[in-house]
């Protein structure tokens, strides 16, 4: 998917060390009135005969993960794509846009099948992608009808939500780049610019521009949140996850 252009003509993601691909998502009313102001959320997950709604779209290496053991190390099965909704206004009956999003897919060499000790990995693998309007944060989010476990009820019960099946490549074999996360403590004070300080840090931990290569999470415990938001949620870059 050309990241810098969009084309109604679908191409299959690709692997890629230092681009993302993009995902082209076309909202249109079919409804007689306008819509409400809405949110659209987009997954991906590794296909089944079932996949359940929310277990298998979620990034949890736990309990949606695979365990590779060449590397030693657990990769996910399925993830959200944007933790922050992407907003859409109200349209006009018969009317239509386009919602466009950087996604980093999975390299498909992380997953193996293992037959009597046999390991086989893949430079193609079938991935799934979902993505859901949701006019309210609260259940239903909008839904004409209450969700249940499989996706596919949920689809053919709601307008709202989609999927689209499509084949993840690597053209190139040779990349593979284990996902690694690291834990790094900064102590926080007063009149404390995080972001610079941040930056700073991981440059000469890492000796590289770090915000090519990764992204930042940052998790604050209950009392910095509650602080953060009475203090008016200020920040030059922060995204929240319900």
């Amino acid at each position: 998917m050309d990241p810098q252009s969009y084309s109604s003509l679908h191409q299959n993601p690709e692997y890629k060390n230092f681009s993302p691909n993009r995902i082209h998502v076309r909202v249109r009313n079919k409804g007689q009135s306008y819509t409400k102001p809405s949110k659209v959320y987009l997954f991906w997950t590794l296909p089944s005969t079932r996949e359940d709604w929310y277990e298998d779209w979620r990034y949890d290496l736990v309990y949606n993960g695979f365990y590779n053991a060449d590397s030693g190390l657990s990769y996910p099965l399925g993830s959200e794509i944007n933790d922050t909704g992407i907003i859409i206004g109200p349209l006009a009956p018969n009317a239509d846009t386009i919602v466009s999003y950087d996604w980093w897919p999975p390299n498909p060499a992380w997953y193996y099948t293992d037959t009597s000790g046999t390991r086989v990995s893949f430079s193609e693998r079938m991935v799934c992608l979902l993505s859901r309007i949701e006019e309210s944060d609260l259940a239903p989010f909008g839904m004409a009808t209450a969700e249940v476990i499989e996706t596919t009820i949920n689809v053919k019960n709601n307008n709202n939500i989609i999927t689209k099946n499509t084949t993840l490549f690597n053209k190139n074999q040779g990349d593979m780049v284990l996902p690694i996360r690291y834990h790094y403590p900064i102590v926080v004070g007063r009149h404390y610019d995080f972001i610079d300080e941040l930056r700073r840090q991981l440059v000469s931990v890492y000796s590289l521009d770090f915000y090519n290569y990764a992204n930042v999470t940052v998790v604050l415990d209950d009392s910095l949140y509650a602080a953060w938001v009475a203090g008016g949620q200020q920040g030059r870059v922060h995204s929240q996850r319900p």
